[in-house]
């Protein structure tokens, strides 16, 4: 039987770089347990380009911790030039906003404001002027930021597996967690299809699977509040060889009339290093077709065919948008899945299990994850080590005051008869 000091179940951002973290440790002993192969990710941390922004118009913790996971992205850059590696972050700059009288505009600007980050006000004819692509409604205000851009998370993957194996780390994929008890002596045993494997710390960043495996361990208030949803991002061929599509030129942006109403999108990256990007500006809608029906997250992206209706809810957007794009073809289109966030907050949970501090959960981001990835693999890291996170958490927590919901925090680690709200 194996034996360590942390334990992380999931390999997608958080997991990878919560390991690679741990490894940098001397002496400590760190896994990774995966249930897929190795490879393109099943779960949220894949499709070439994941934007990266500090400007927050929802949770407002999430700004300092992206402005954290910026210093790491850009850290991580010189770290793969040493070895000769691809970049794994694009600084493109930002543009966000709608209606002057928006939720995203006004709440965009306040963020900025708030955290003295550098941007300016861009009018319509302002936004038309320097992003020529791109239509704008005359009533509209958006936030033009310049430290936003593109993380690479299959790049991302790949660097962070081979640092951590380079530091002795073991990664275990196809390997997929089944039951967690506690020894006598207080580690914790961690059984799965491959065998068991006991730790001191068990840290578990699974994605849209968070969900259906913390109910298994009993911790109802994060369940009730996270459901898998499935969406759809598409690429669209723009016109041939026109530059001002392209990632130099063009920043990442989420523009609409409200929360409920918008839409995100990519520049063409196909020309930055040495990945296969699809030559397309890359676009989705914030709001789907509220697909939750299947609780097997896998089940969602790759058992639905993307359809008329998915692509005809981006081109909505991309008509009005990028009108010069009505007539080019989708060149490649996806299904996605990510953990929905139902608490009232729609805060991400980030923080030690309740009653039992060995067990450190980072789970229903929103499909915010890439973006924070790197501040919640340091978190986590910290906390496996007894360390403190450098950030208040208690917003984030798993028995903060919104989760009202009773759990019953029952398992053959906890007194069967140990029922306590969160």
């Amino acid at each position: 039987m194996q034996n360590y000091d942390c334990i992380v179940i999931g390999g997608g951002l958080v997991g990878s770089q919560a390991v690679y973290r741990l490894s940098q440790t001397p002496g400590y002993k760190v896994a990774m347990l995966e249930q897929y192969p190795e490879g393109p990710s099943m779960g949220a941390s894949f499709g070439e380009t994941r934007i990266v922004r500090a400007v927050e118009w929802e949770v407002d913790i999430y700004t300092p911790m992206v402005l954290r996971s910026l210093e790491i992205y850009h850290a991580l850059n010189a770290e793969c030039a040493a070895y000769g590696i691809d970049p794994v972050f694009y600084e493109t700059g930002g543009l966000y906003g709608g209606p002057a009288d928006s939720d995203i505009f006004k709440g965009a600007q306040e963020s900025v404001i708030r955290h003295n980050i550098p941007h300016d006000i861009l009018d319509a004819a302002a936004v038309k002027k320097r992003f020529p692509v791109l239509n704008i409604p005359d009533d509209y205000k958006l936030v033009h930021d310049k430290q936003s851009g593109i993380l690479v998370p299959e790049r991302m993957l790949e660097f962070h597996y081979m640092l951590a194996r380079q530091n002795g780390a073991d990664l275990h994929f196809e390997t997929r967690f089944k039951d967690i008890s506690s020894l006598p002596d207080g580690r914790l045993l961690v059984t799965t299809n491959k065998g068991q494997f006991t730790t001191k710390k068990l840290i578990i960043a699974a994605g849209a699977w968070s969900g259906k495996l913390l109910e298994d361990m009993g911790l109802r208030c994060v369940i009730d509040n996270s459901t898998p949803e499935r969406g759809y991002v598409a690429w669209i061929d723009p016109a041939d060889d026109d530059a001002d599509y392209r990632w130099e030129n063009l920043p990442v942006l989420t523009i609409g009339k409200n929360y409920a109403d918008n839409f995100y999108g990519f520049p063409v990256i196909k020309n930055a290093g040495s990945s296969p990007f699809t030559p397309g500006i890359k676009i989705g809608a914030t709001r789907h077709k509220g697909e939750f029906f299947d609780p097997d997250p896998l089940a969602l992206r790759l058992g639905i065919p993307t359809d008329d209706a998915d692509e005809a809810r981006v081109r909505k957007y991309t008509d009005k948008y990028f009108p010069a794009t009505k007539s080019r073809p989708v060149i490649k289109d996806a299904a996605c899945v990510w953990t929905d966030n139902d608490s009232p907050s729609e805060a991400m949970f980030l923080g030690t299990f309740p009653d039992d501090k060995r067990i450190i959960i980072a789970c229903g981001d929103n499909g915010e994850g890439a973006r924070l990835s790197g501040a919640v693999a340091e978190i986590v890291s910290r906390l496996a080590q007894d360390k403190p996170a450098n950030f208040d958490l208690s917003s984030l927590s798993l028995e903060r005051k919104e989760l009202q919901t009773p759990c019953h925090t029952r398992h053959v680690y906890f007194p069967v008869e140990s029922i306590e709200p969160c």
